[in-house]
């Protein structure tokens, strides 16, 4: 049974949280199924706490490939905006 966008988003928050281990705002910032809709791809935005909209250079962003059918992290990498 294949997992839906919010389900492979709430994967990718969960496994940054548990591989990085630090404190920080994270929100939804992209959503894509590739061509062949075998996996997510799936964009978090990553800010310290006390982040403020007008902040955006202090916000990172990392991509998250996510197979759609075992909701198994595949990569996570830095994407550059």
């Amino acid at each position: 049974m294949s997992i839906s966008a919010p389900e492979a988003a709430e994967v990718a928050a969960n496994y940054y949280k548990s591989v990085t281990q630090i404190p920080g705002n994270l929100s939804v910032e992209e959503i894509e199924k590739d061509n062949a809709e075998t996996v997510w791809l799936i964009t978090l935005g990553i800010s310290e706490p006390n982040f403020s909209i007008n902040m955006t250079k202090n916000k990172e962003y990392k991509l998250f490939k996510i197979d759609i059918n075992s909701s198994e992290v595949l990569s996570m990498k830095i994407r550059k905006v």
